[in-house]
């Protein structure tokens, strides 16, 4: 009897045990892409939101008036692409993953994230790029359903110039905050609204074919805060800086597949090492299964 009541407690602690995922040295693999499917999301992916903005002012910078450009919006695009220049046409591109479904659910132990190669502007060999987190204060813009960057935005859309945009005259809009909560927006230059230092850099390098990926690492921490306030997350800033570029500014960029990409592989990936949070309900088995275990052995002395 003695031996049968062991075995039930220690068939309860390993069940407990292996619900925990306390067996397992490290945390699971977690891809999060658009059109994937894991336990997580059973229905597929859909919370990749990417989107190219130019800053080309066209009838000068904050003009409202101007058509596309600075007042346009790519989110439909199956690009996004960034070139930082000082006398033309600079161009940036919002990322970001909705990962809500995983709040209260895992604990992010490592996370870099993916992006294919689709062209590159002519001249020179490496051009570095940067992704920096943009600042919670602005979290909420919309991607937006235009590919054409050269037409204006739909309304509350965002843009280079307001995080929502109305029409010509403003009203109603919303300009992009300041991490102090000023409105100097992305602008030109590029002055705030975003972190300071790069979440993560790269080198494209134009030699490398179409189709070339790159893999980032981004901090598990900042992954984390994405998870558990989801009203936070802005997502990344992809910038290319004109500074490091050399010689000719005029087109040179680094280009990438978006998420509206035909070929699924080719779309944007936040690569992920997650551990599960346990439920209530595994860590009560547990703890009264150890108890059982160390009472019985308490008696057997």
């Amino acid at each position: 009897m003695r031996s049968e009541f062991s075995l039930i407690v220690a068939s309860a602690v390993a069940i407990a045990a292996g619900s925990l995922g306390i067996s397992k040295a490290h945390g699971a693999p977690l891809q999060i892409q658009n059109g994937l499917t894991n336990s997580y999301y059973p229905g597929g992916y859909a919370g990749t939101d990417d989107e190219e903005l130019n800053g080309w002012p066209g009838g000068g910078y904050n003009d409202l008036t101007d058509v596309g450009w600075a007042n346009g919006n790519g989110g439909g695009g199956v690009t996004i692409r960034a070139v930082q220049t000082v006398t033309w046409e600079p161009r940036i591109s919002l990322l970001r993953f909705d990962l809500s479904a995983l709040t209260g659910q895992v604990t992010v132990n490592s996370a870099s994230i993916t992006l294919t190669r689709y062209s590159s502007g002519s001249g020179g060999t490496d051009i570095p790029f940067y992704l920096h987190t943009i600042d919670s204060v602005n979290a909420g813009w919309v991607e937006g359903t235009n590919g054409d960057i050269t037409t204006n935005a739909n309304y509350g859309e965002s843009t280079w110039n307001r995080k929502v945009h109305t029409d010509s005259t403003g009203v109603g809009s919303v300009m992009w905050a300041d991490g102090d909560g000023t409105n100097d927006g992305f602008g030109v230059p590029l002055q705030g609204g975003y972190s300071d230092t790069p979440a993560a850099t790269g080198l494209f390098d134009t030699s490398d074919p179409a189709g070339t990926s790159y893999t980032l690492t981004l901090s598990s921490a900042l992954v984390q805060s994405w998870i558990d306030n989801p009203s936070g997350n802005a997502g990344l800033l992809l910038l290319a800086d004109a500074n490091d570029l050399g010689g000719t500014e005029l087109y040179r960029w680094v280009d990438f597949w978006s998420s509206e990409a035909t070929t699924s592989s080719n779309r944007p990936t936040l690569n992920l090492d997650v551990s599960a949070v346990p439920e209530p309900a595994s860590l009560g088995l547990l703890a009264l299964g150890g108890l059982l275990l160390a009472r019985r052995r308490r008696e057997q002395v």
